[in-house]
């Protein structure tokens, strides 16, 4: 089975309702314009429609984009889970990403960010789909020390290309 929706939201969805002790742990990612700002608590707004569609019943993908950059030179998805990444994606990335997610098995019933690294070459998604965790009936993985460290590694080469 396949996912029979794919929602867009974004990369920072929960930021906004973590603790200060989480905040403080997870500072690279909690500390970006778009946490701080939250107009019109867009985050929120989006954190809702992506609980909807999990108590849905409709098999899903939820892909949460980082920043949207049309300078990001076309390159290779990165993905991970519990809503610490940072980076760029370019538009047309992104849509590959969402029409392929909808054919692939590895995609059902998994939240999970996504960037690019520019002029890498892409691997299979399948791949790198089936790598990450299913959400829980609590919902989408919790972040974790070591997704965070290597995110943190690999933020100056999306930061670099963007």
């Amino acid at each position: 089975m396949t996912p029979k929706f794919v929602l867009l939201s974004s990369a920072a969805v929960s930021r906004p309702t973590w603790s200060p002790a989480r905040r403080s742990k997870f500072a690279a990612s909690a500390n970006i314009p778009i946490v701080n700002l939250n107009p019109s608590d867009i985050l929120g707004t989006k954190l809702e429609g992506e609980t909807a569609l999990r108590e849905s019943g409709v098999p899903y993908c939820v892909v949460r984009s980082c920043g949207l950059n049309e300078a990001q030179p076309p390159g290779r998805f990165v993905l991970s889970c519990g809503d610490l990444a940072t980076g760029r994606i370019s538009r047309s990335d992104l849509a590959e990403l969402l029409v392929s997610a909808l054919g692939e098995p590895a995609a059902l019933g998994k939240t999970f960010e996504a960037f690019t690294l520019g002029g890498l070459p892409k691997l299979p998604l399948g791949d790198s789909l089936a790598a990450l965790p299913e959400d829980s009936v609590d919902g989408p993985p919790e972040p974790d020390v070591s997704t965070y460290s290597l995110l943190k590694q690999l933020a100056p080469l999306a930061e670099v290309q963007a």
